[in-house]
């Protein structure tokens, strides 16, 4: 079993943390007061995506195919 890395799991739980509060201020903050919820939303909705795309490539170990063998 391979050892887990602590600071991506960190950056995981942060990035869900705060896309979670993004979508929670934007939702019930008045208009024009969801700034904050927009500046998240940018970066961490993001790093999210990397985080998960990077885990997946690690753990599966998708083997890269050219495009004739693709088609």
């Amino acid at each position: 079993m391979k050892q887990r890395l602590e600071y991506i799991d960190l950056l995981r739980g942060l990035s869900i943390f705060f896309v979670v509060y993004g979508h929670t201020i934007a939702r019930y903050a008045p208009d024009g007061a969801d700034q904050i919820g927009i500046a998240i939303s940018t970066f961490w909705m993001s790093m999210l995506f990397f985080i998960s795309g990077y885990i997946n490539a690690v753990v599966h170990k998708v083997e890269v195919l050219k495009p004739k063998k693709y088609i």
